[in-house]
């Protein structure tokens, strides 16, 4: 038997063998010009008692050196093995690269070498860009593919354009030829804040909820409000304290839609004064981490009630609404479960709701609940509805909207509501305007409420002109 080349005992391990043990078995290396026939093998000499190789021999055997190597390519060259990997790999990067390119279409990018040094046994292949792609929320500038390979070190420049989401939501949001159009428009960063300077004082209201006015109800995410033992009701524990004196109209203005984007309800809660009143949505996150938030900066808070409207589905409440196709029950059932998502709360404030609000058999029921857990309701559909007269009788207290001053939020229209807000309040003494936290209306908002003191009229949380408006 003929051992292969990468077993033979070179030499000079023959030596070293030698020299650092006595007594064991020795190895004779006998080279092919010994050997002409090849009959003879290298093996170890083997004590009398021995028919195989021992454990000490085989671990001694060497795997082969530099000369061993030359031998190897005189005897044939490399095994035939790694030739039939490297063949496989190179096929399959062939085969690869040319399935990519077939589904990618016409603009496949070729490959692009790795930022170290290559492997000798690796493929790295770029995937295609596909044409025919659209832009997406999480990357609204992917639109086309650069015409030949970039270097990773030296990326391509960027246009102020691209740096601005050329081609996303914002840049395609006035090509909206109309109400309606299902456009979904970003959260905005903070930045876009930075212009609109914080309130320096802020006066804290008192920690929230109270124990005594909140109870557990099985199925619920969280607790309902109650009146308590003593007769006190949440509205008026929760709301902040008016402190404007003196016969001057006062103007309520509470933001909603407030929980979703976290820049735009951090720059509500920092930028506008404690009296402005804040109004979070039922789907946001972290609402009670919110109200906390907002109390520490002097804020009183509402929670939307999403109603059915009758454009529906252009205008759609969401599954927690109150809607007309529901039994009593079940409607009373979604406003408990979305009451349960916040405590420490002022009232309720509808959210759409021109349908609903006209159903007074639905409607009625919901706010009787409301009354019933010590709430304030705000009609956020502008009172002429059945909720007013519902209201009066049952003795909830309550308030409506009568103009929404950022719709839509343009300077122009802007300071024409809040001219026609100054006209409302020649003709009644209190009024309600809702804005949203968008930028720019936060901008417009801050720098008109400066003027307030020279216009002769009083800024108040929403709280505190329960039941002083009159239906016109």
């Amino acid at each position: 038997m003929k051992l292969p080349g990468f077993l033979k005992r070179s030499d000079g391990e023959e030596d070293d063998e030698d020299e650092d043990v006595e007594g064991e078995s020795q190895t004779r290396v006998i080279d092919d010009s010994d050997d002409p026939g090849g009959h003879l093998t290298s093996l170890p000499e083997h004590r009398a008692d021995d028919h195989s190789l021992a454990g000490d021999d085989i671990e001694d055997i060497d795997f082969g050196d530099d000369e061993d190597d030359g031998d190897e390519d005189a005897d044939g060259g490399p095994p035939v093995l790694f030739l039939v990997i490297g063949a496989l790999v190179l096929i399959g990067g062939v085969i690869g690269g040319a399935m990519l390119w077939f589904m990618g279409g016409e603009s496949a990018v070729p490959a692009v070498a790795s930022h170290g040094e290559a492997s000798a046994n690796r493929v790295e292949i770029m995937l295609p860009a596909n044409p025919a792609k659209k832009p997406t929320n999480d990357n609204p500038t992917s639109q086309s593919v650069p015409e030949k390979p970039v270097s990773p070190a030296e990326p391509p420049p960027v246009s102020a354009a691209a740096a601005l989401g050329t081609g996303g939501l914002n840049a395609r949001a006035g090509s909206v030829s109309g109400p309606h159009q299902g456009l979904v428009i970003p959260s905005v960063a903070s930045v876009s804040y930075r212009s609109i300077p914080d309130q320096v004082k802020s006066v804290p209201l008192a920690n929230a909820p109270d124990k005594n006015l909140v109870e557990q109800v099985n199925g619920l995410p969280g607790k309902l409000p109650i009146i308590g033992k003593d007769g006190r009701k949440p509205w008026e524990v929760y709301a902040r304290p008016a402190t404007a004196s003196g016969d001057s109209p006062r103007i309520a203005i509470v933001v909603k839609g407030l929980g979703f984007s976290r820049a735009a309800t951090i720059a509500a809660i920092k930028k506008l004064p404690g009296d402005v009143s804040l109004a979070f949505s039922p789907y946001a996150e972290d609402l009670n981490d919110w109200l906390v938030r907002a109390r520490l900066a002097g804020h009183e808070v509402f929670l939307e009630l999403p109603m059915e409207s009758k454009d529906f589905p252009n205008e759609d409440a969401g599954p927690l609404a109150m809607t007309t196709n529901l039994q009593v029950s079940d409607n009373v059932r979604r406003l408990q479960e979305i009451m349960s998502h916040m405590e420490g709360y002022v009232g309720l404030i509808s959210d759409l709701g021109s349908k609903f609000m006209d159903a007074e058999g639905q409607l009625k029921p919901v706010l009787e609940e409301i009354n019933r857990r010590g709430l304030m309701f705000v009609d956020g559909t502008g009172g002429r509805t059945a909720a007013p007269k519902i209201a009066a009788e049952i003795g909830l207290a309550k308030a409506f909207v009568n103009i929404t001053l950022d719709d839509p939020p343009e300077r122009q229209s802007m300071d024409g509501k809040f001219k026609s807000l100054e006209q409302i309040l020649r003709q009644q003494p209190v009024a309600v305007a809702v804005v949203h936290a968008y930028p720019s209306t936060l901008r417009r908002l801050v720098i008109w409420l400066k003027t307030l003191e020279q216009r002769k009229m009083l800024l108040v949380p929403l709280s505190a002109v329960a039941n002083k408006q009159f239906v016109q």
